[in-house]
């Protein structure tokens, strides 16, 4: 039932290309209809909340997403001392950036 409202309630947004259709909210949109937002989330669709002239989007997160597991650290760490050894390639240019991605 809340889910149909908040779908009556949400305006509609259209990119610039026309490519995207998004559900957007004012902001006390959202938050007299927070739990109705979430839903629409956990269905799949993009919530856009307008706040004055800007935009946000609500992403649902895994927790695994959020941690940090011991393989990880040890990348993160070799990383960090490779930058400190000075083995890195550094791109001054979005032209230097471009080749070095096509070369990969």
């Amino acid at each position: 039932m809340v889910f149909s409202l908040l779908r009556s309630v949400c305006t509609t947004f259209a990119s610039i290309k026309n490519e995207t259709i998004m559900n957007t909210l004012s902001i006390r949109e959202f938050r007299n209809h927070m739990a109705a937002s979430l839903d629409m989330v956990d269905a799949g669709e993009r919530v856009v909340i307008r706040r004055n002239d800007k935009l946000y989007t609500i992403a649902a997160v895994n927790i695994e997403e959020l941690i940090i597991t011991p393989e990880l650290q040890e990348k993160i760490e070799q990383a960090r001392n490779d930058y400190k050894e000075g083995k890195f390639i550094s791109c001054s240019t979005k032209e230097q950036l471009h080749t070095f991605l096509d070369a990969l």
